[in-house]
């Protein structure tokens, strides 16, 4: 049966636009490279202490790294809510008021970084062993907790620095983003990402500086990258720089920006919060097996989340511009443009995961790492491969929800299923089973998380499909 016929019989045609979807990947390809380049650093960086450190250290930076998202989420929050406006402001060619929102948005995600260095710098021994508990060490008689959490400990101290840096250039990539530059971010990332391999291999390889051979490289890449940015706007001044008069906002924009921010920070800080507590759970009843092979297998995950980056990029351009002119008809045809683009998006990176499961680990680590972690970090991949087609419309149909104004709603949706399905049904299983069935295997708990991401995608999208999500706010 040809392509044509099948479009008119199952009425495909809504979905699958061969000119839109050039439209859209033309946007979203650069987007994607940058954030594969982010992501291919951080895997860089496992891969290093894997190959040349322990699992201590692994365990330790990986704690470490749960730590920082924090902070890191709290700036795609503070996007996020702009967004909803600076997308409309565009659309609506008020390109003034676009720039009041990239100047709010600088402000109080400056503020922010500063109150989170200071916070996590006092605090990051305490953090640390919030982590990498005690109990890890059971099922590993060699395995040393304060060893993992000295070098957790060191490389948060020395990385937290660079934050209120990241802070200014996130909020500065989000707008170029916006203004449909999505190349610019993919190419300030390329000199940082490749600075950070080399540096790494160095320090590690030749140096033999342990884990701040790790955290040292991160910092110089990050001055380098916001130095050539910074540099970039000076020499350029494009549309999307921040205005001369930084200082200079409406009180009543300030306000819509903060009322947006409140549930889409909480929904943030509280994801974030999830992660750290499940890696708690998993460290604490599983051991430093279980945690090892979540380090891991998130770093990889972390490659194909980069695709995620992208769309921030096409759900403001393709919706929120139209939301801002009165197009709210065009806004959700071009929703199940997205949809079908998305569908073909997701096939294809779930079936390379779940192709990677069986050999990836036998490729990227040594000796360094034991023979159980590796195990689990198969089972686990290969699960998450699964979770990831469906979380790839919940991120979608999230922003969706956010840009027609229906911030708590998405914020309550996402409260709810992480916290009640994906993090303490794991707690309770976890205490039944370490209890009453101590020959348990553990790493079957994660299969829990896959359930969750599908519970998630049905309640979503129930809601996109209920609500009349396509209205103009500005």
């Amino acid at each position: 049966m040809k392509l044509t016929n099948i479009n008119q019989k199952w009425k495909l045609s809504p979905y699958f636009d061969s000119k839109f979807m050039k439209q859209a990947l033309i946007i979203m390809i650069p987007l994607i490279g940058q954030s594969l380049l982010i992501a291919l650093m951080n895997v860089i960086d496992v891969f290093m202490i894997g190959s040349f450190l322990s699992q201590e250290v692994l365990n330790g930076v990986g704690a470490a790294n749960t730590i920082l998202l924090l902070a890191m989420f709290g700036f795609f929050a503070t996007n996020m809510a702009g967004s909803i406006y600076a997308s409309q402001y565009i659309g609506n060619n008020n390109l003034k008021k676009m720039q009041e929102v990239n100047n709010i948005r600088i402000m109080i995600n400056v503020t922010m970084s500063i109150i989170f260095t200071i916070f996590i710098f006092t605090l990051r021994n305490d953090l640390i062993k919030l982590i990498i508990a005690s109990e890890s060490s059971k099922t590993m008689l060699n395995f040393n907790s304060q060893i993992a959490i000295d070098n957790g400990s060191l490389y948060l101290a020395t990385v937290i620095w660079i934050y209120p840096l990241l802070s200014v250039i996130t909020t500065l990539y989000q707008n170029m983003n916006e203004c449909n530059k999505t190349y610019l971010p993919f190419l300030f990332t390329i000199f940082p990402v490749l600075t950070n391999g080399i540096l790494n291999f160095i320090f590690l390889f030749y140096l033999k500086m342990g884990v701040m051979g790790v955290a040292i490289p991160t910092v110089i890449a990050r001055i380098l990258e916001i130095t050539i940015v910074i540099t970039f706007l000076l020499i350029t001044k494009p549309v999307f720089r921040p205005m001369k008069k930084f200082w200079y906002v409406t009180k009543d924009l300030l306000l819509k920006i903060l009322k947006s921010l409140l549930p889409i920070f909480l929904a943030n800080i509280l994801f974030v919060l999830s992660l750290t507590a499940q890696t708690v759970i998993y460290s604490y009843y599983g051991g430093a097996d279980i945690l090892s092979a979540t380090v891991v297998v998130m770093n990889i995950m972390n490659i194909f989340y980069a695709v995620f980056n992208s769309y921030s990029a096409i759900i403001p351009i393709f919706i929120g511009k139209q939301l801002g002119v009165g197009k709210l008809s065009q806004a959700v045809a071009n929703l199940k443009k997205i949809i079908g683009l998305l569908f073909l998006i997701a096939i294809t990176f779930t079936i390379i995961i779940f192709s990677l499961s069986f050999f990836i680990f036998d490729i990227l680590f040594t000796n360094k790492i034991s023979n159980e972690a590796i195990s689990t970090a198969r089972f686990y991949l290969g699960l998450q491969s699964l979770a990831y087609f469906f979380l790839s419309f919940s991120i979608i149909f999230f922003s969706v929800l956010r840009t027609g104004g229906f911030v708590k709603l998405a914020t309550a949706l996402d409260i709810l299923c992480t916290w009640i399905i994906i993090v303490m049904t794991p707690l309770i299983v976890s205490i039944i089973v370490t209890k009453y069935f101590p020959n348990f295997d553990y790493k079957y708990i994660f299969i829990i998380s896959t359930i969750g991401e599908i519970i998630q995608f049905a309640l979503v999208t129930i809601c996109v499909i209920k609500i009349k999500w396509a209205r103009k706010l500005i």
